[in-house]
């Protein structure tokens, strides 16, 4: 037997597919002991949609990538993935159907909250069609990093240390939902940003670009850090950066379908206050 929100999640996705409201319901299902992402086409396998504290994938990396109309389950970090989807024109608001769900956190096999959920403030759904379940209470404030307390120099050599591990492996970008160029810089041949060479100023540039091209984007699902497999802990280096944007811009990524990306738009008056700001900063 599931839980309350399970169970809803099940009527909600079977009344939709017998309906011929959608043709897909993008979802979380068990296989074996873990639970993946899945695709039901008919309300005959409904019952093997999962509601839990393990269901951690951003399901918006697979809306570019389906045809038809498509129910998503969505928690925070998927509803703000899709937002940020719908801005970039990358999928149409009227071939989804978002059902919210609120999640308490995710935790590994261990039962290990994930980092990601550890600083994450937005627990339910920013956008959604279908609530399911209850609301559950947002966090006021994120844990302090212990990287803050660093110095330059200290972050400096982290960073380093943490980049010499990199293989290049690009998965780290290839599970991202954000990452949805035709043709990624990274791998971009003429001119060659990045070579497969393993040195260690070519994996730094490597994680640079791929940090500055997130700015604004971002949303904090934790994914690049679950994928990594020699265990970079990237969310230091992506959470630093949303709070740089927030703070130069007050922009948060996609909580508002009218935000727009902070560092492809002009706002003269909104420049000279921050000019002026940091100026009154230097005294």
């Amino acid at each position: 037997m599931g839980s309350d929100t399970e169970n809803a999640l099940k009527r909600e996705a079977r009344n939709l597919l017998k309906k011929g409201d959608v043709d897909l319901v993008l979802g979380y299902c068990m296989e074996g002991d873990n639970v993946i992402p899945c695709f039901i086409s008919s309300p005959g396998e409904v019952d093997g949609l999962v509601w839990n504290n393990r269901c951690k994938n951003n399901l918006a990396v697979y809306l570019r990538e389906l045809e038809g109309r498509v129910a998503v389950v969505a928690k925070g970090c998927d509803s703000r993935a899709i937002v940020e989807l719908l801005k970039a024109k990358q999928v149409e608001r009227e071939d989804l159907i978002i059902l919210g769900v609120s999640c308490r956190g995710m935790v590994d096999k261990e039962g290990e909250e994930y980092g990601s959920c550890r600083v994450c403030l937005h627990r339910n759904p920013v956008v959604y069609d279908l609530f399911v379940g209850e609301k559950v209470s947002e966090r006021e404030e994120r844990d302090v990093d212990e990287l803050e307390s660093l110095s330059l120099r200290e972050r400096l050599e982290f960073w380093s240390k943490q980049f010499r591990k990199c293989i290049n492996c690009l998965a780290c970008r290839n599970v991202c939902p954000m990452c949805f160029c035709e043709e990624c810089v990274l791998e971009k041949k003429d001119p060659e940003w990045i070579t497969r060479a393993g040195d260690a100023s070519n994996l730094f540039l490597l994680h640079a670009i791929k940090a500055t091209h997130m700015a604004g984007r971002c949303v904090e699902c934790g994914e690049c850090e679950r994928a990594c497999p020699v265990d970079i802990p990237l969310m230091h280096l992506y959470s630093r950066v949303c709070r740089d944007v927030e703070e130069l811009f007050g922009v948060e990524s996609g909580m508002n379908l009218e935000d727009k990306p902070p560092l492809a738009a002009f706002d003269l008056e909104r420049d000279a206050m921050l000019e002026e700001n940091e100026k009154n900063k230097r005294g």
